[in-house]
């Protein structure tokens, strides 16, 4: 687990997941609450290379079908908490984060009978603006991420 001590914001992020009622939003049927909760607790904590992408890949799998690129109702619970990890979130958590919210907002796509859920997803991202902009002007590892989902909220990028 991480060693380094969790910035103010976050220190109780777990404990604002775990209030969240994942039951109530559609999901895959290989995904359940408990899979969601960890999934974010993963991404707080990502600390190398190797837990990044294992907490990147549970996040994309708790609220969809990474392989297939698509998405259930949950992820626009699970978006605003990627959100704040990118905000407030430092090193491995910030990049995994960044990570998913880049597929998740920009590059999946909503699973079959949920096409009225992008709307609110696409919403939900462009809102992440200012953050995504604050990455970019950081510059370092998160900054080329960062400046592309940038390019693909920019209106007519589709």
């Amino acid at each position: 687990m991480n060693a380094v001590a969790l910035p103010p914001a976050l220190q109780d992020f777990e404990r604002r997941v775990a209030a969240v009622d994942w039951d109530a939003y559609e999901r895959p049927q290989w995904s359940d609450a408990a899979q969601v909760r960890a999934a974010l607790a993963d991404a707080l904590h990502a600390h190398d290379r190797a837990s990044s992408e294992r907490a990147y890949h549970a996040v994309l799998y708790a609220v969809g079908n990474n392989h297939a690129g698509t998405y259930h109702a949950i992820a626009l619970a699970v978006l605003p908490f990627l959100g704040e990890l990118m905000r407030h979130g430092q090193g491995w958590a910030r990049s995994t984060a960044l990570e998913a919210f880049f597929d998740l907002a920009l590059s999946f796509e909503p699973d079959r009978d949920q096409q009225a859920l992008a709307p609110e997803l696409a919403r939900q991202a462009r809102a992440l603006r200012p953050v995504l902009e604050a990455i970019a002007a950081q510059g370092g590892a998160d900054a080329v991420t960062a400046h592309e989902a940038l390019l693909a909220l920019e209106p007519g990028a589709d």
